[in-house]
C-alpha cells in the first residue's frame, strides 16, 4: 500500500506522533519506521493498530518517559510505538526472527536510516521460533479448553481472535521450505497442501474472522483445529534445513 492511499485520518495520526517523538527525543532519535498491516495493505481504519518503530541510541527510562507522554489513542486507531536501539536490533535476530522478518518485509522509513534493510536471519533460529510458537499456542488452547470446560463460545472467540497470529507462524514455516506466499487465504491453503492438513477448518475460521459466516459448531472446529496443529507440530519437529 502506498502511503498516499492511506486514510487521511490515519496519516495525520502518525504524522502527529512522529512530530511529537522528534521534538521529545531530539538527537536520541535515529529512525522512525512504519510497519505492520498499514504497510502490508491489510490495515482497517479505526480497527487496526498503527505500528511505529522508533530507533534510538539507547533505551533508558528517560526515553520511555518521553514516549509515554505522547497521545497514542486517536480517532484513526491506536498507535502502538515500539522503541529499540540499533544495537538491540542487530543482536536480537536470533531471538525474534519472525518479528524482524515481518518488520523487514512490511515497513517504510518515515525518517532517518533503515536498520532493518541488512538484517540476516539464520533459518535454524527461525525454525526454532516457529516450533516454539506453535507448541506454545497448542498448550494455550488446551488450557483454555480445560479452564472453560469446553465452552463453545470461548473456543470460537479464541479461534477468530487468534487466527492472524497463527497465519504469521504458518507463513514462516512455509518460508523454511522456500514456499513464499503472503495473503492470508493463500497461506492457509498452502500450509494445508504442504503438510497434509484439513483445509476446510482453516478456511472456515478465516471466513468467520472476515464476517462472511458464523462457525456452526465452535467446539468441533476447535477440536479439529487443535488436531491439525498437533499434526503440523510433529512435522516441524522433524523438519531438516
Amino acid at each position: 500500500m502506498e502511503l498516499n492511499e492511506i486514510d487521511i485520518r490515519v496519516k495525520n495520526a502518525f504524522d502527529n506522533f512522529v512530530l511529537q517523538a522528534s521534538e521529545r527525543l531530539k538527537n536520541s532519535l535515529k529512525s522512525v519506521i512504519l510497519h505492520g498491516s498499514i504497510v502490508s495493505g491489510e490495515h482497517i481504519p479505526r480497527h487496526s493498530d498503527i505500528n511505529i518503530l522508533l530507533v534510538v541510541d539507547k533505551v533508558d527510562i528517560d526515553i520511555l518517559d518521553a514516549i509515554a507522554g505522547i497521545k497514542t489513542k486517536t480517532s484513526a486507531g491506536r498507535i502502538v510505538p515500539l522503541v529499540l536501539s540499533d544495537n538491540y536490533i542487530q543482536n536480537s535476530t536470533d531471538t525474534f526472527p519472525i518479528e524482524f522478518l515481518e518488520m523487514q518485509k512490511h515497513h517504510t522509513v518515515l525518517w532517518g536510516n533503515d536498520p532493518l534493510a541488512g538484517l540476516k536471519i539464520d533459518p535454524k533460529n527461525l525454525r526454532h521460533q516457529c516450533e516454539w510458537e506453535l507448541k506454545s499456542k497448542i498448550i494455550t488452547m488446551q488450557q483454555l479448553y480445560i479452564n472453560t470446560r469446553g465452552n463453545a463460545r470461548a473456543a470460537g472467540d479464541f479461534l477468530i481472535r487468534n487466527l492472524t497470529s497463527f497465519i504469521v507462524v504458518f507463513k514462516h514455516i512455509l518460508g523454511l521450505k522456500n514456499v513464499l506466499v503472503d495473503g492470508q487465504p493463500e497461506v492457509l491453503e498452502k500450509i494445508c497442501d504442504e503438510f497434509g492438513l484439513e483445509k476446510d477448518i482453516f478456511l472456515e475460521i478465516l471466513h468467520a474472522r472476515q464476517g462472511k459466516l458464523k462457525i456452526k459448531d465452535a467446539a468441533s472446529s476447535f477440536a479439529r483445529f487443535l488436531s491439525a496443529l498437533n499434526k503440523l507440530s510433529e512435522q516441524i519437529d522433524k523438519l531438516s534445513l
